[in-house]
Formats: structure tokens, sequence, C-alpha cells
């Protein structure tokens, strides 16, 4: 399977899964800044930094914030007022970020993208966490 039927495919899941209701495809892809930074600091949890290491223990205190920002519905006014000012440069920082994620998965011998397509196809019956419909 190729990259770009594994990444259709896990978009088709979350989709699915029901993430993507009520949003638009701007509102949406803003909120996967708080997603990702909530999953950012469920990483660093699995690792132990130096003396506690101030950026695991803020990106852990940033990841529980993010988490409710996600979540909570009482965000959603804000998160319809979102508006991309440059997508060229958003598609840039994703790619970024892929980059950093591919190099993290290959030191730790692992297939992120067929991972990422198993957990959000099982993920699909689970539907929206509940805080955050």
């Amino acid at each position: 399977m190729n990259t770009d039927e594994v990444q259709r495919i896990v978009a088709a899941a979350v989709a699915a899964r029901g993430y993507r209701n009520g949003w638009t495809a701007e509102q949406f892809a803003a909120r996967q800044v708080a997603k990702f930074t909530e999953e950012l600091a469920e990483y660093a949890k699995c690792f132990s930094f130096s003396h506690g290491g101030p950026i695991s223990l803020e990106l852990i205190e940033l990841g529980a914030k993010s988490r409710k920002v996600f979540d909570r519905p009482s965000y959603a006014p804000t998160w319809r007022l979102v508006k991309l000012d440059n997508a060229e440069r958003a598609r840039a920082e994703l790619a970024d970020l892929q980059v950093v994620i591919l190099a993290a998965a290959d030191a730790l011998g692992f297939d992120v993208l067929e991972a990422a397509r198993v957990k959000a196809e099982a993920d699909v019956q689970r539907g929206v966490r509940a805080a955050a419909q």
C-alpha cells in the first residue's frame, strides 16, 4: 500500500469516527493543532528526561490543556472563527512535522504509517470521545 492510500484510509477513518462532523476543512485542520499537541505530550511521557526535564513537564502540561481545548464543546464558537492565513506555509509545517515523526519511527524500528492506518480503522468503532461531541 502506498503512502497516498494510507493517508486516504486514515483520513476516511477519522471522518467515519465523526471528528469531521460539523467542521469546515479549515476548522478541522486547526483543531488538529490541539490534537497534535495532546499526542505530542503523550509521546513525551514515554521518555525519562534528566532531572524531570522542563521540556517534558511543560509539554505534558500543555498536552493536558490541549485535550481540554480540543474536547470542550464551549470552545466550539472559537474554533468556528478560525481562518487559514497561509495554506502553503501550513503544508510546509505539516511536512516538517511528518519528517520528525518518520525519523523518530525509524529510530524506534517502527512502521508508523501502517500503525496509523491500523489504529485509525480500529478507532472508528469508538466514535467521537464523549467530551468532544
